[in-house]
């Protein structure tokens, strides 16, 4: 009698064990990434999806430099030029 029972419990729990089962294997939280960013003959990025719209304005001043261990620059300054001077 208690096998029975048993079995009917197997049964009757196996669809709430297959619907936990880790679904398609990626992680909901892992962060999009994009696809490499189109570059320049020289290797420079061509777009490199900026925040700040500081291209072809004269009121700012830019400074790129490289961090450490970087080959390319991959901290930009963007400040904004106040008065004449």
């Amino acid at each position: 009698m208690m096998t029975r029972w048993m079995a009917w419990l197997l049964v009757a729990a196996w669809p709430a064990m297959a619907g936990c089962s880790g679904g398609d294997g990626k992680d909901p939280n892992e962060p999009k990434v994009l696809g490499p960013a189109p570059r320049a003959a020289d290797g420079t990025i061509l777009d490199d999806r900026a925040l700040c719209n500081f291209q072809g304005r004269t009121d700012v001043e830019v400074m790129e430099s490289a961090g450490p261990g970087a080959l390319q620059p991959n901290v930009r300054r963007v400040w904004q030029v106040f008065g004449a001077g």
